[in-house]
């Protein structure tokens, strides 16, 4: 038995036209992704820079959710609803637009800041922490436009987040230390992501990434350690000046010690022997390249210099000069020379 559509009962109809105008709205922002979205999409990819792609991407995504809640507003003009249920609906509408909104303006202004930032600072990447606190910024705001258009009063809300950012702050000492070390890292330029730094610990390496926390470098056996930023702050950071990156050619040079030899010639043929087996045979040396010997001081039981090697990656080094302290070690067995004697204890 067949039920007249006019016989439905009132909620059923709403019911139905709230569906069929939901259904209506999302298919018509999937109809505007595809004429006009595409049309602009089409006239951005034919200029020069790349910030139209950018925002054309970022409103294609939220384009059918927006058009959702414009047949959800719509929807409320026929449904019975009682005044504090439409109010509070009417709100979560409106929440969930600036909400959307929100997210495509972060979206867009951190791929922005992604993709033009290193115009400032040419080949080099910006860091985590400076696309983060660009999306937490914008994401901060959109929370306050929400509050402020829910009825909420802002006044009060800012003062008592200002009254509990003491305590917040006296109880989040490390992370928020680290916060701003790493926002004073990335903003005052003295090393940057690329970067080729030596602490005064020790550790050497590329810096790889900076974020609200710590900061990753690259150490030259391909491992990554992370030091915490109020850490690197405090401590003595040397910057490496035109050094190679970590996956171009690397100079290696490794110094050598002996005992004083009565013909530095011969001295230097053996080493550049053992020098250019090590570029040829190892994995990561550079065959094509020219050792050369450099002598650096003579005492009254030594004579001290450096041999100058080539290492295929940074990650190389390790190997290459593990072999050929190795093998010229073996070569002055044979040879009859002497090692430099280890300096005395003090």
């Amino acid at each position: 038995m067949s039920l007249n559509i006019h016989e439905w009962p009132n909620w059923a109809w709403q019911t139905a036209k709230t569906v069929v105008t939901l259904g209506i709205a999302f298919l018509i922002g999937h109809i505007i992704n595809s004429v006009v979205v595409a049309r602009f999409m089409r006239l951005a990819r034919r200029t020069r820079g790349h910030w139209d792609e950018i925002v054309v991407i970022e409103i294609k995504r939220r384009i059918p959710w927006l058009a959702l809640l414009g047949g959800a507003w719509l929807s409320l003009g026929y449904l019975s609803l009682g005044p504090y249920v439409k109010a509070f609906t009417s709100g979560a509408i409106f929440a969930a637009g600036v909400l959307i909104a929100t997210l495509a303006l972060a979206g867009m202004a951190t791929k922005l800041v992604g993709a033009y930032g290193p115009r400032h600072a040419p080949g080099v990447p910006v860091a985590a922490l400076t696309q983060n606190l660009t999306r937490l910024v914008i994401l901060a705001l959109g929370a306050l436009i929400i509050l402020n258009g829910l009825g909420v009063s802002i006044t009060p809300l800012l003062t008592a987040l200002g009254v509990g950012g003491l305590a917040v702050a006296l109880a989040l000492q490390e992370p928020l230390s680290n916060l701003f070390a790493g926002l004073f890292l990335s903003i005052s330029g003295q090393s940057t992501i690329g970067d080729f730094v030596k602490l005064d610990s020790g550790l050497e390496g590329y810096i790889v990434d900076v974020n609200w926390r710590s900061t990753k470098i690259q150490m030259p056996s391909g491992s990554v350690i992370i030091v915490p930023n109020a850490k690197l702050s405090q401590s003595i950071v040397t910057v490496v000046t035109n050094h190679p990156p970590p996956s171009g050619d690397v100079d290696l040079a490794v110094d050598v010690g002996v005992a004083s030899a009565p013909d530095l010639d011969r001295l230097e043929a053996v080493t550049l022997d053992v020098a250019r087996d090590v570029m040829r045979r190892v994995p990561g040396g550079v065959p094509e390249f020219e050792p050369t010997v450099r002598y650096r001081t003579m005492e009254h039981a030594k004579v001290l210099f450096s041999v100058i090697l080539h290492a295929k990656q940074f990650a190389d080094r390790d190997l290459v000069r593990h072999e050929f302290v190795k093998r010229l070690h073996d070569r002055y067995a044979r040879e009859g020379v002497l090692l430099a004697p280890a300096p005395a204890a003090t």
